[in-house]
């Protein structure tokens, strides 16, 4: 069962498996109900095996694109994902203040 936190590799779709070089070691940080799930990716260059990828972005897989495979400490991996979920807090407060500084208003949908 997908959820955050889960580890997975994404593996694309001319990969033959979830051991081709080409796949994604990472882990779920949220998902929706029609299939889709937001994850974080290690770097692949070595010494920075335990870096992620991206910083601020989690990426849009399908959920059938991904295999779950633990590849870290699952407590390495719950602290990584309290770190992600601080600093995604700490960039939204900052555009607001920021919104809010320079007089501009946010939209409703509505």
């Amino acid at each position: 069962m997908i959820e955050s936190g889960t580890q997975v590799i994404y593996v694309p779709l001319h990969a033959d498996g979830p051991d081709h070089p080409d796949c994604e070691e990472g882990f779920v940080t949220s998902f929706d109900d029609e299939q889709h799930v937001w994850c974080r990716f290690w770097h692949k260059i070595k010494g920075h095996e335990n870096e992620l990828r991206t910083t601020l972005n989690s990426e849009c897989c399908y959920e059938r694109d991904l295999v779950i495979r633990d590849t870290r400490p699952q407590e390495f991996v719950d602290e990584t994902l309290v770190a992600v979920e601080a600093l995604r807090v700490k960039m939204f407060g900052e555009w607001r203040r920021r919104v809010k500084e320079y007089g501009m208003r946010e939209v409703s949908g509505e």
